[in-house]
Order: structure tokens, then sequence, then C-alpha cells
């Protein structure tokens, strides 16, 4: 029974507990119909004896005994009146139904009155016209009532009534009878009954399993119909909202594991850039000191040589500075915290030591800063991402061109005079090591890292930015 399947094992269950309210019922019937059926009409026969009692209270003999068989004919039951000495007795429950066509022959079913077979009792007068026979049956049932009075004259008067159990007997008979029948059609309403509330109970059960199959299978499309706000409903709506609370952990921990396969690709990347930046001037310190050594050519004159060793080593110092400050960042982007600080108070610590710059290369800076902005940025991390743009500004405009760093409502816009960017650079802008000019860039110092940090850092804290040219150069827009 255990390894059945809901509906099955429902409808058994269900048709199994109709079938037996059903038996019960039927023999709650059969053992209680006898007994209500005598307390009622024991019940009715009392009230209706004691208000006949009271009436002949009030008559003379004559009238007594019309009035006893007209009761006796209004309500079938036998009675008899004792009055003066002599016994009146009166049926007409059966002599009324078992008469012949031309009322000639009756014949009682039963004899409540003691006597003899064909005979009536002793002092018993026939006071129904045509009984021509008479039937006992001793040991017939009857509910018997007797109540005594005082007739007008004074005399005492007794009037005793019964009637036959026989239509009980009868009808437990038909009881009996019909039962066949009636159990029948009680287990065809059952069987139809257990089929439909099976099938309305068990239905959306059966969709809830089929759907959290699917789910299972992570289909997006599944979802639990619900059609009543029961415990069912409930549980249909209860895994609804789990399944879309496992697709959203899914998508989540889906986004984690590509960012972080994307960050681990750049740091392959970054670090197969590096070694290459790293190889070349590496290279060329160690051919021109092996060739200093040995006094090769014009590696003779140290005094040239040697300084620009040392250059390449502070540049090489320089570049390694840089990666360091990148692998770092990869790892601690975003866990500064963001603070409301004044946009202008921290500009200016930033762009003061690039206007010395400026003004060394020959290069005109303007600066416009807001006297009243505050911003929620990380300060620190805000800082170095500006000064890397301002660095790149400056080292890449020509002697005499213009420099302009302004504010325009929540933007911080950074321009410089150069020769613009075509789109084939600008798509490649922000990656480690690039460098549009490669010779120039060299040459001007530039390890192409400036750009590929401020990018990780805005991006980490999830500052909007901008870089594209414009007529007389480019255009650096960081948005608040």
């Amino acid at each position: 029974m255990n390894r059945m399947k809901l509906f099955p094992k429902t409808f058994l269950y269900t048709l199994f507990l109709m079938v037996v309210i059903t038996l019960i019922g039927h023999a709650l019937i059969y053992a209680l119909m006898p007994i209500v059926y005598v307390n009622q009409k024991e019940s009715i026969m009392k009230e209706k004896h004691h208000e006949m009692v009271q009436r002949l209270q009030t008559m003379d003999d004559n009238q007594m005994k019309s009035e006893t068989e007209k009761y006796v004919q209004q309500n079938q039951v036998f009675a008899r009146l004792n009055y003066n000495g002599e016994s009146f007795v009166y049926g007409s429950v059966y002599i009324q139904d078992i008469a012949s066509d031309d009322n000639s022959s009756f014949s009682f079913q039963a004899a409540p009155f003691d006597g003899k077979s064909g005979e009536l009792p002793p002092n018993t007068i026939e006071s129904e016209n045509g009984i021509k026979n008479v039937v006992l049956y001793p040991s017939a049932e009857f509910i018997r009532t007797e109540e005594t009075f005082t007739s007008p004259l004074g005399e005492s008067c007794s009037l005793e009534t019964m009637i036959t159990l026989q239509p009980v007997s009868e009808a437990k008979s038909v009881v009996l009878e019909l039962l066949p029948f009636t159990l029948l059609i009680c287990l065809i309403v059952s069987v139809v009954f257990a089929l439909v509330y099976s099938k309305r109970l068990t239905s959306p059960i059966t969709h809830i399993s089929k759907t959290t199959e699917r789910m299972e299978k992570l289909d997006r499309q599944a979802i639990c119909d619900i059609n009543s706000e029961d415990e069912i409903g409930k549980l249909a709506e209860n895994v609804n909202f789990l399944y879309k609370s496992l697709l959203s952990t899914i998508d989540n921990l889906q986004k984690k594991i590509n960012h972080v396969s994307e960050v681990e690709q750049l740091k392959v990347d970054f670090m197969r850039a590096a070694s290459h930046e790293l190889k070349t001037p590496v290279t060329a310190v160690g051919f021109m000191l092996d060739n200093m050594m040995m006094g090769v050519g014009k590696f003779k004159d140290h005094d040239t040589y040697l300084p620009k060793c040392k250059k390449l080593i502070e540049k090489l110092s320089e570049m390694i500075s840089n990666i360091l400050d990148t692998s770092k960042l990869n790892f601690s982007a975003g866990d500064e915290e963001v603070q409301s600080v004044p946009l202008g108070k921290l500009l200016t610590q930033v762009i003061d030591p690039y206007l010395l710059i400026a003004k060394t290369k020959g290069l005109l800076m303007e600066v416009k800063l807001p006297e009243v902005l505050t911003v929620k940025i990380p300060p620190d991390a805000f800082s170095k991402a500006v000064s890397n743009v301002l660095s790149n500004a400056v080292n890449y405009t020509a002697t005499g061109g213009y420099i302009q760093v302004y504010t325009e409502k929540h933007k911080l816009i950074i321009e410089n005079e150069c020769t613009p960017l075509a789109a084939d650079h600008l798509e490649h802008i922000f990656e480690p090591f690039y460098r549009p000019d490669f010779s120039r860039a060299r040459n001007s110092g530039g390890s192409g890292l400036g750009l590929y940090i401020t990018a990780q850092i805005l991006t980490a804290y999830r500052i909007q930015y901008s870089f594209i040219p414009f007529k007389r150069g480019m255009r650096f827009t960081i948005l608040f």
C-alpha cells in the first residue's frame, strides 16, 4: 500500500471509509428503527389515550360506546372499555385493512386479549358489524396502556388501549429485502464520489510533483499553478517562491563564477604582459653591462652608458612599482569605505603636483573646481584614479598644449590637447600596457598602466566614466 501512488491510495481509503459509513448507517437504521418507532407510537398512544379518558368522564354509557368506537377507528388501535361490569372490545386496525370486497368477512392477524382460538373473550360484545371469523395470534406483541376513571353516575370504569407491533416486524422485513439494493446504490455512489474526491484532492498535488520534477532539471518555465487559498495553494506558492529564490541564487553564483573567471583571466593576461614589458628593459640593461664589462666597442665609454643603465633601472623600478600597485588593486578594490567628501578640497590636493609639472613642461593648465560640492566616493582610491588621468594628460600633451580640469553639474571633466585617438585604439585603451604610439610612449616614460588602474578603481566602486575624443584632443569624464 505504501508503494502505491497517491490517487489510487486516496481512492481506496475514501471508498473504504464510505463503505464502512454506509454499512454502519444501514445497521443503525435496522437496529434503531423499531426502538424509535415503538417509543414514538407509545408516546402518541398515551397522549391520545389520556385525552380520550378525559372525554369519557363526561359521557353516559351509550356515548361512551360510540365515542370509543370512533376513537378506535380513527387511531387504528385495539380498545377494551370496562363499564358497569361489562367489557366491550373494539378492534379496527386490521378489520378495515383486510376486509373482503363486500365487507362480509374480516379476520384478525393478532388478538390482543385473552381467549381461545375462534372465540371471543368472555363478556365481550361484538361491536363491529359483520365479524364472522376471528383468528387469534397470542404470540403477537402489543403496546398497552390502561387508565381508570369515574363515570358521571359515579361508576368505576377503565379504558385499555393496545396497538400491535406487527407493522414493525413487517418494516424490518422490508428493510432486509431492500438492503441489497440500497447497499448496491450506496456502493455505486461511493465509488463515484471517491473517484471525484480523489481526483480533485490529488490533482493539484500531482501537478506540484510534476512541476518540482521540472524544477529539479532547472526548467525556468516551471511554475506551480495556484488555484486555491487552502494549504495546497499555500504549498504551491511556497514552492514557487523557493524556486525563484533558488534560481536567483544560482544566477548570482554564476555571475560570481564568471566574474572570478574574468578576474583570473585578467591576472593571467596581466602577468603575461607584465613579463613582456619587464623583459625589454632587463635585457637592455644586461646587454649594456655585459658589453661594458668586456669593453666591447662603444660600450667602453662607461661615462656614457652607465647613466643610461641607471635610467633604465629607474624606469624598471617605476614599472615594477606600478605592477605591484595593480596586483594589489586586484585584491583590495572595493574595500575602502565610501565617504561624503568635498570634491573641490580633495581635487586641489591631487592637482597641485601636476600644476608644477605642467609649468615645467610649458603646458597651460586651467583648473575650475566647485566651492561647494560634496560627493560620496572612496577618497584614496578616487584620488589615485584622478591622479592617473592627470598624469596621462600631462605625458601626452605636447609643449605649449592646453589642459583643462572643471566640473559640470555632477561631472568631473579632464581635457587635454592632443591628437584624438582612433576608434581601434579606444577599444584597447584600458588594457594593461597598451600604448597607442609605442615608440613615443616608451620615450615619454609611460608604462601603459595608468588608464588600466583608473578603469579598475572606478569599475570596482561602480562609478561611471567615459574617455572620448573631441575636436582638440581627448576628454575623460567621471559621473557621480
